[in-house]
């Protein structure tokens, strides 16, 4: 629970600092993986998209 908040936070471009305030425990190593988890699904979503587009290139 306390990654998907993590995670949703990150997602919405909330800053580290209100981060690090609002899940109490949590040390900036910590706040840093979700932030690059935040980042490789993005590329990943890039990725697809450029995929996609190409196959429809492909087929016109």
């Amino acid at each position: 629970m306390i990654s998907e908040i993590a995670t949703r936070l990150a997602e919405n471009d909330v800053p580290e600092s209100t981060m690090l305030a609002l899940m109490g425990h949590m040390s900036r190593a910590m706040l840093e993986r979700y932030s690059i988890a935040v980042k490789r699904e993005a590329v990943a979503g890039i990725r697809l998209h450029e995929s996609a587009a190409r196959q429809n290139k492909i087929r016109k």
